[in-house]
């Protein structure tokens, strides 16, 4: 049994953690606004809307808008394999999220800059192990005294856009921007003690990162009064990942050479060795959009994202995914000229399935509630607040090499904060 354990396929580890805003890869959870509503494609309202729908900042007041976001974001995960019985959690806030954006609109034209994480969005702490590190955590737990295989990820995609919009007429608005993407993955398991030959804690040390640039196209149409049509263009990011580090300190935990061998092969696959290089674009995204106002401070807003991850090179991987799409719908009511509410509900298909989930982050289905609002405090200044829970469907994926089955569950809690300043 130990043998079946140890071959394990390697650590499923490297992925990006996340909230299920978006697809596989990529996130859309980037504004106190977009939680509080979670439908921004045809929004004309905030300083997010230079990535949401970057065409509708020529329907900003003129002047210069700041905006500043952060979100807390609760996440638990778990994992549980029928044989042999046993479960694996991680429960971690992350207290830091933030994001940040500019437009300076005049007259039929507007320039606007944010950052954000298109991409990654989290961090994971398995701290009594995961399935993929069974074989550590076992070796560690007959140690005397026992320590834990703490296997933990941190995963982000760091995102800086900018670019311009011009309205042709009163109907139309185009715009166009470029995005650069910084992606780094650090993936570690430490064993909450120093072991030889290493003399270090950690027995997996491993980081590897990315740079891209891609293009964001922007359209919006005003037909009638009150209605607003967008759309928006990502390209696919190109992504070539290079592996910075990558330690393994096993001789001590594992001590049958053939065991730790065969163990080691396996990792291998996924954490390659320092110098190594391999393609996981950032896949291109479809942003359709309409808002309408039916009565004065009464609106409701439509989303809808389409993610091609067919398209993207991940090495051959994309082959065994779909694409992945969500639909959004928001409502939000001005109770004064100074206070507005807002809710919605989002239903996201990832593209991912029981044959491509990795285990200890799993890109299930899920929907997602929203619920917040605004608060104009001074002429200049606007508070926004919002929570969203990111509730998944529950499913199972088999676990072939050690002939059992694994139960998937994850859910999200995300409240954020945001201030925006017009400073003239």
């Amino acid at each position: 049994m130990q043998i079946r354990m140890v071959l394990i396929p390697a650590l499923t580890l490297a992925f990006a953690p996340g909230i299920r805003a978006g697809s596989v890869d990529n996130r859309n959870n980037n504004s106190a606004d977009y939680i509080r509503s979670v439908s921004r494609n045809a929004a004309t309202d905030g300083g997010d809307v230079a990535i949401y729908n970057p065409a509708g900042t020529v329907r900003l007041q003129d002047g210069l808008l700041v905006s500043l976001n952060n979100q807390t974001v609760a996440k638990y995960n778990r994992h549980k394999l029928i044989k042999p019985d046993v479960g694996y959690e991680s429960n971690i806030v992350s207290p830091l999220y933030p994001t940040g954006f500019a437009v300076y609109k005049r007259d039929n034209w507007a320039a606007f800059g944010g950052f954000s994480f298109p991409g990654g969005g989290g961090e994971l702490d398995y701290a009594e192990g995961s399935a993929t590190v069974f074989p550590i955590q076992t070796n560690l737990q007959s140690r005397n005294p026992p320590q834990d295989a703490d296997a933990y990820l941190r995963s982000l995609y760091y995102g800086g856009t900018v670019g311009g919009a011009y309205a042709i007429s009163e109907k139309y608005s185009v715009s166009l921007a470029a995005r650069v993407i910084y992606a780094r993955t650090d993936i570690t398991v430490d064993a909450g003690v120093d072991l030889p030959p290493r003399n270090s804690s950690k027995v997996v040390d491993h980081m590897e990162e990315a740079r891209g640039v891609g293009a964001v196209l922007g359209f919006d149409a005003f037909p009638m009064p009150g209605l607003i049509l967008a759309l928006r263009l990502e390209g696919p990011t190109s992504l070539e990942w290079e592996v910075q580090r990558s330690t393994l300190n096993l001789e001590s935990v594992i001590k049958d050479p053939n065991l730790r061998a065969g163990y080691t092969a396996n990792l291998r696959q996924v954490l390659r060795t320092p110098g190594s290089k391999f393609q996981r674009d950032l896949p291109a995204t479809i942003g359709l959009g309409a808002a309408y106002t039916f009565i004065p401070g009464l609106r409701a807003d439509a989303s809808f994202n389409y993610y091609m991850n067919t398209l993207a090179d991940w090495g051959g991987i994309e082959d065994r995914h779909e694409d992945g799409w969500e639909a959004a719908l928001g409502v939000e009511y001005a109770w004064t000229p100074r206070i507005l509410t807002s809710t919605g509900v989002q239903y996201t298909i990832s593209g991912a399935g029981p044959d491509t989930y990795q285990i200890e982050n799993p890109a299930l289905d899920s929907y997602t509630l929203g619920i917040g609002g605004r608060f104009k405090a001074t002429d200049r200044i606007g508070l926004s607040a919002g929570f969203a829970a990111n509730i998944t469907f529950d499913d199972d994926m088999p676990v072939t090499s050690l002939g059992t089955t694994a139960g998937l569950q994850k859910d999200v809690l995300v409240t954020a904060v945001a201030i925006e300043y017009r400073a003239f």
